[in-house]
């Protein structure tokens, strides 16, 4: 965040306006964290293949075609990749639908300290969250009942879907010996 950015920021606490901002200072410091650990080579942008898998995983996005949709959405460079304020955009546009609202829930608890039972995931870092709860859909979809049940197997069958993939993506890489075109991977989105 720029230093105009925060002192902008600062002159609306000040003046008891805060409400106005989407974020918090400790919320945008968490989120940062967040960002940062989905930022897997520190390039400090994050594309599809940082963000599939915790989205998939967590019901946010049923394949990578839904993935690449949110990424397009807020993409305003046009890289196919996005910077931390345009990861902010997908987690305030909470009014966009259901899957976007439900990020911007889970962001604003995780932020705040208030995921999970108890605030039993309050000190653990976002990938471990994020692999913690992946793991409680899983046993929901295999011990659950009723909406609990039907949400972990939609969530199992997608991470499946998301495997079986990077599993043929990951061949193809090994027999053409090279990386595969952006514009091959934006094409077979849907087959996810």
């Amino acid at each position: 965040m720029q230093l105009y950015e925060k002192k902008n920021r600062k002159w609306y606490c000040q003046r008891g306006k805060g409400d106005v901002l989407k974020f918090t200072d400790d919320e945008i410091r968490k989120l940062k964290e967040c960002f940062s650990a989905l930022d897997d080579d520190g390039s400090g942008s994050i594309g599809i293949d940082e963000l599939e898998e915790p989205l998939i995983g967590l019901g946010f996005a049923d394949t990578r075609e839904e993935v690449l949709d949110m990424i397009m959405s807020v993409d305003d460079d046009g890289s196919g990749m996005i910077e931390f304020p345009e990861f902010l955009e997908i987690i305030k546009n909470s009014d966009a639908n259901e899957k976007t609202a439900k990020i911007n829930k889970f962001f604003k608890d995780m932020s705040n300290g208030t995921l999970g039972k108890n605030d039993s995931m309050k000190d653990l870092s976002f990938n471990l969250i994020v692999q913690t709860m992946r793991r409680q859909y899983m046993m929901d979809a295999i011990l659950g009942k009723g909406d609990q049940k039907e949400d972990g197997m939609r969530i199992l069958t997608n991470v499946g879907r998301q495997v079986q993939y990077a599993k043929m993506k990951a061949k193809e890489k090994d027999e053409n010996g090279s990386d595969c075109s952006e514009s091959d991977e934006r094409g077979s989105a849907g087959t996810v």
